[in-house]
């Protein structure tokens, strides 16, 4: 299939997929974001990756989106796919501050995501899948050097290498990378001090040494006795794990690395040396790291050579790749519009080397074509229509304001959600005459709605919240785990906050629309459900009546974890003691303890339910009613 790949520029720069061809082509964005990087396997499975963690998969014959970010938390630049499992495998952390020590299979059929666990000490920065099916992960260390991990995912079994080589001290990032598609080679900068050669050697030797024939043959040496320092990198075998041979991509003159006189002295006091006795380019411990000379050396190093090899593309036998060499150039084209200029070598694992070559393309890894006219037009349309829901105001009477919310229920209940949010966002606006108003001014008119006049109001809030968790429960289907927005900015939060504000405001009957919006909030990051609509919630109700209650030990129970409140938890506590007998509030806590571990479904639900338990008998004071109500809560734990 033919997929063309550009970029919509504007505030995110998003990426546009085109796959196909003419009037049936797919078009559409693959991050929504921001820009992606774009990857297609077998033409058919799009992976498109962007920054930190979002990252989606495609396929594109049943033009359907797999999964993406919500399945699981993953670094997406760390990744392969598999013919062999038909899956993608994405490196992954057991803890936010661990390494990437796990690796998650995400099948693109319709089986379930799988997460294999590394060493606690791994930290992957490549991986591959052989095509025996085993998935190959490269980390570095400080303390270990390269090690190498292999997954075989029919088993679980991982296996743990380390490459027996000198170790580096700070150097991570110019450890093994940059991984073949078999699975069977990686490479490396080379950490040497750099090769020094002077023109063509065209000698007598020459006829008989082949490693000096190879040199000779470089096509960046010319015989004009100009030194030239080599830009070069090591080919490392994974099965079995060795250094295999040393690449020389490049040769540079000083003028061309920008070497300033100074520098050069310093190379040539460097290469002065015994070989036996030259350390290597970047220091190996803390204390070389300390001496001026290393420092300056490794600098050097950073900036002018192990710097000006990247953006390795293999070719899909794995027996060569093309690479950048040297610096890009960022440049403007008639329409204003960035593009990459840059040379690029292809360069084979036999030892052999192409010419330069100078390319320009709109990304730095040449890969794709360019969108039609038509997919940019498209695209437009889609997010203008997708961004923001526009509703006509027909005035301010609590009717019009009821026919508005009916309107936001209809658009959300006949419509996908995907196809009435864009980036993650629900966002609504009002046009009242000549002004328009977005959600936070149009909710705070109806607040202020006498609470006997607004039964209208009250009805079409309940609607529209229930409504919208019904729809959000179907958005599931298509997107796991994805939490809609009021907005794109980071402080934005959750989609329809102003009106369930509302509904808490005005309404002493709202906990059932509630509970179903409150489903849908990302709680642990999204203050706003707990600083403002359940404070409304208890200005309102006073947290009188069981309903009330239940409502308040349900959202203490799901809150507490994440948010701090006041001791008195808004008198909820207090209230329970004045009104209800200690055997019936155990009872309530209980049912509610059991339905929000049902919520979480969660593997440990006993555990799960115990453990709310405990905070709600945390949570009751010290006194008469206090103890009495611990004493019924602990005797429900002990139950089944």
């Amino acid at each position: 299939m033919q997929v063309a790949v550009s970029t919509l520029y504007g505030p995110k720069s998003l990426t546009i997929v085109e796959a196909g061809e003419g009037t049936d082509a797919w078009i559409f964005i693959p991050l929504e974001t921001g820009p992606a990087t774009v990857h297609v396997f077998e033409g058919r499975y799009l992976f498109a990756y962007g920054y930190i963690s979002d990252w989606a998969i495609f396929d594109l014959e049943q033009r359907r989106r797999i999964a993406g970010p919500q399945a699981v938390f993953a670094l997406p630049r760390i990744f392969c796919f598999s013919a062999t499992h038909r899956s993608f495998f994405l490196a992954g952390q057991r803890a936010p501050e661990a390494g990437y020590n796990r690796i998650h299979q995400i099948p693109v059929d319709s089986g379930l995501p799988r997460t294999y666990e590394l060493p606690d000490d791994a930290h992957v920065h490549q991986l591959a899948c052989r095509d025996d099916g085993a998935i190959i992960g490269l980390s570095h260390f400080m303390e270990q050097g390269t090690v190498r991990h292999v997954l075989h995912p029919q088993t679980g079994e991982v296996q743990t290498d380390w490459l027996v080589d000198a170790i580096y001290w700070s150097v991570s990032r110019y450890g093994p990378r940059w991984i073949s598609p078999d699975g069977r080679w990686a490479l490396r900068n080379t950490l040497d001090a750099p090769l020094l050669a002077r023109g063509r050697r065209t000698g007598l030797l020459d006829r008989f040494m082949p490693e000096r024939q190879a040199g000779a043959k470089h096509p960046d040496l010319r015989d004009d006795g100009k030194p030239r320092y080599a830009l070069a990198l090591e080919l490392i075998e994974l099965e079995p794990l060795r250094k295999a041979s040393t690449l020389m991509v490049a040769y540079r003159t000083p003028k061309e690395l920008d070497l300033y006189p100074a520098d050069v002295a310093l190379l040539d006091a460097w290469f002065r040396r015994p070989a036996a006795e030259r350390p290597m380019l970047l220091p190996s411990s803390h204390a070389e790291s300390m001496h001026p000379e290393q420092a300056k050396v490794a600098e050097l190093a950073k900036s002018k050579f192990l710097n000006q090899l990247d953006d390795v593309v293999w070719a899909n036998d794995s027996q060569s790749f093309s690479m950048r060499v040297g610096e890009y150039k960022v440049l403007l084209d008639d329409k204003n519009i960035g593009f990459y200029r840059q040379s690029r070598r292809q360069v084979g694992i036999d030892g052999s080397i192409g010419e330069l070559q100078t390319v320009e393309s709109r990304h730095l890894v040449p890969a794709w074509p360019g969108v039609s006219e038509r997919a940019y037009k498209i695209v437009e349309t889609d997010i203008k229509r997708r961004s923001t829901q526009s509703i006509n105001l027909g005035g301010m009477s609590v009717v019009d304001f009821a026919n508005t919310i009916d309107e936001m229920t209809r658009r959300i209940t006949e419509n996908p959600l995907s196809d009435v949010t864009f980036a993650g966002a629900l966002r609504f606006q009002f046009q009242a005459g000549r002004k328009r108003l977005n959600e936070q001014k149009l909710f705070e008119l109806i607040r202020a709605v006498p609470v006997a006049d607004a039964e209208p109001v009250i009805e079409a809030l309940r609607g529209l919240l229930v409504s919208y968790g019904d729809a959000t429960r179907r958005h599931a289907t298509e997107r796991p785990g994805d939490r809609l927005m009021s907005g794109t900015d980071d402080h934005a939060p959750a989609a329809l906050s102003e009106a369930a504000l509302s509904l808490a405001t005005l309404d002493d009957r709202s906990a059932a629309a509630l509970r179903v919006w409150f489903r849908t909030v990302d709680q642990e990051h999204d203050g706003f459900a707990a600083e403002k609509v359940f404070p409304a919630y208890a200005a309102r109700t006073g947290f009188l009546g069981v309903e009330a209650l239940r409502f308040g030990i349900w959202f203490f129970l799901n809150q507490w974890q994440t948010v701090s409140f006041e001791q008195s938890w808004l008198g909820l506590f207090d209230v329970a003691s004045r009104t209800i007998s200690p055997e019936m509030f155990a009872r309530v806590a209980r049912e509610e303890a059991r339905l929000v571990a049902n919520d979480e479904a969660r593997a440990d639900e006993a555990a799960q339910l115990s453990d709310y338990l405990d905070r709600l008998t945390e949570q009751i004071g010290n006194t008469e009613w206090g103890n009495a109500a611990a004493d019924q809560l602990r005797k429900l734990e002990r139950l089944p």
